[in-house]
């Protein structure tokens, strides 16, 4: 095993989906395997919905980096259930197409 993600707040009637919650063991940071992980879920997602979101800390820079160049835009913030702050990205399937990755 080398980690793991899941689809959290599916929400039918707004046509969204967040992905999250992905850990990869540290050998693997930075390489193809997170960029294969998203690839499939956001794939999968945009079957059901047209908008995936994703929360990431503000400071956590590399979240923050790596869902940028699947195109996701920042869209706000949120207060997570931790009473904490969460920038909050949103990935469409135009911007998806034309993403780097």
């Amino acid at each position: 095993m080398v980690g793991s993600s899941r689809y959290h707040a599916y929400d039918p009637v707004e046509g969204v989906v967040e992905i999250g919650w992905t850990f990869l063991v540290r050998r693997l940071w930075g390489g193809r395997h997170n960029a294969e992980l998203k690839r499939l879920m956001i794939t999968h997602a945009f079957s059901g919905v047209g908008r995936v979101h994703f929360m990431v800390g503000p400071e956590n820079w590399r979240s923050r980096k790596a869902v940028e160049k699947l195109g996701a835009v920042l869209v706000g913030t949120v207060t997570n259930p931790r009473g904490g702050t969460s920038v909050v990205y949103e990935l469409t399937p135009a911007r998806y197409a034309t993403s780097r990755y």
